[in-house]
């Protein structure tokens, strides 16, 4: 007991009342262990635990009914006080509780205020910033972003509008000066035209009449002439062709593509003839263009796979697969095929891989497929092992998207 009531009266000791009920709760608290302490020396003085008290009962059962009641009187207000501190705690508990609440209302309306922020004045820019770039990057060099900002978002819109104001007029400078080039090569494979066809047909009038009076080293000097100016009139109008193609106004419509296969192949019947070549297609698919050119082009590809050709008989064969939003239409043959150091140059104006006794042509074929798939907003390349595995030419082509630079 001596060691409880310390234990007890250290604890009552050490609570802090903080109202005058608490301070009277914890008074009574302190004066009923007080009271038992009196009492629990008086039953010991008494013996009450001992055979020596049996005659002091009256006393004994009087100090152990005082000593219950202020039992009583210290557990009640001992639970009080717990009461309350427990009462405390939970008022502490609710506050941190609702601190805390506050606390993250308070960084969910910062963060929010904060994308808000960046949304105004970042995103909705870089956004603003996207868009212009890809109108412009998709052709429309008049676009302008206009971003009017004293940041470093303005300054980045005003250098792109500036870049692009400097590319619209280099564009236009560009487009004049090949609209000036192929004026003057047509002019010129125009003029030039007439008197090579003066020469040819005066130097064949020579070759039929005097060849006669001439020796064999004068007539052989004359049929070199004769063939060369014969090679300078299709290299003229093979020049004149290419040049045409930027101002042709042919309408561009929804084309079967096996029925302009057919046409070019058509075209080519006495080259398929005399060569005894195979022409042959698979499915192909509907195009949008411009049906003489397309004609132009496939006759072209096919024409070059029955020329370049070796012993075996020439077979050319047209399929086409779809890859994505375009059609991969594939000119395949089995001649001699390309090198690969040799894929990109073919399709430049006045390339020649062979001379011109082996095969003969001007070199403008395939320079002609090329800016014809271009008008048409694709893409020609060939894949070809150079050793007589055959060549295969690949046309990509807009699935049903109309071409942009032909005139409709």
């Amino acid at each position: 007991w001596t060691q409880t009531s310390g234990d007890l009266e250290r604890l009552l000791k050490s609570y802090g009342p903080r109202s005058r009920y608490e301070q009277q709760v914890l008074d009574n608290a302190v004066e009923a262990l007080n009271q038992l302490s009196i009492l629990f020396d008086e039953l010991m003085a008494l013996g009450v635990f001992s055979e020596q008290s049996r005659g002091q009962e009256f006393e004994r059962r009087t100090l152990v009914i005082y000593f219950l009641t202020d039992s009583e009187n210290l557990v009640r207000n001992a639970l009080t006080l717990s009461t309350i501190e427990s009462r405390r705690q939970l008022q502490v508990t609710r506050r941190f509780i609702m601190l805390m609440l506050l606390s993250v209302a308070a960084l969910v309306g910062v963060i929010a205020w904060s994308a808000l922020w960046l949304r105004n004045t970042v995103v909705i820019r870089l956004e603003a910033l996207h868009r212009g770039m890809r109108v412009v990057a998709d052709g429309d060099l008049d676009h302008r972003v206009d971003m009017v900002s004293p940041d470093e978002f303005g300054e980045l819109a005003a250098s792109f509008d500036e870049m692009t104001s400097r590319l619209q007029t280099s564009h236009r400078a560009l487009k004049q000066s090949n609209r000036e080039l192929e004026e003057y090569a047509s002019i010129a494979s125009h003029d030039l035209s007439e008197p090579t066809r003066t020469i040819k047909s005066f130097l064949q009038l020579l070759e039929r009449r005097a060849s006669d009076q001439l020796d064999d080293r004068c007539r052989e000097y004359l049929h070199f002439a004769v063939d060369g100016a014969a090679r300078m009139q299709t290299l003229i109008r093979d020049l004149l062709e290419y040049s045409k193609l930027s101002t042709a106004t042919h309408a561009c419509r929804q084309l079967k593509c096996a029925e302009v296969i057919d046409h070019a192949v058509a075209n080519l019947q006495t080259a398929i003839a005399e060569a005894g070549a195979e022409v042959t297609t698979g499915e192909l698919p509907e195009i949008y263009g411009d049906r003489t050119q397309l004609v132009q082009l496939f006759q072209n590809l096919i024409g070059n796979g029955i020329k370049f050709r070796d012993e075996r008989k020439p077979r050319v064969h047209i399929t086409a697969t779809a890859c994505g939003d375009d059609w991969d239409i594939q000119v395949r043959d089995n001649g001699i095929g390309i090198a690969d150091a040799h894929a990109t140059r073919i399709f430049a104006v006045f390339q020649r891989l062979h001379a011109a006794e082996d095969y003969d042509g001007t070199g403008i074929g395939l320079a002609v497929c090329r800016r014809i798939v271009d008008r048409h907003n694709g893409r020609i390349y060939v894949e070809s092992n150079g050793d007589g595995g055959g060549a295969i030419f690949h046309v990509v082509l807009p699935a049903g998207r109309q071409p942009t630079d032909l005139p409709v």
